[in-house]
């Protein structure tokens, strides 16, 4: 599901990378959702719903998106 545009993503020279990602991906999944549930509830614990967009939105887009938009590497 993800590899195809992975490696399109990445590149021929990249391509080693790519099975990396699984792995790194579950680790941030589990390690994130962990911390949420173990952290204590207040004002800047962010609901299920919105924790969970938020994974997706580092899975997807990576944490900082606006930093890489504008970095020499991404405009190559």
């Amino acid at each position: 599901m993800i590899a195809r545009p992975m490696r399109e993503h990445l590149g021929a020279e990249k391509e080693a990378l790519i099975d990396y990602w699984p792995t790194a991906a579950i680790g941030l999944v589990r390690n994130a959702g962990e911390r949420w549930l173990g952290s204590p509830a207040s004002p800047a614990k962010p609901d299920q719903e919105t924790m969970a967009a938020r994974i997706t939105d580092w899975l997807c887009v990576g944490i900082a998106p606006e930093l890489k938009i504008n970095s020499p590497e991404y405009q190559q």
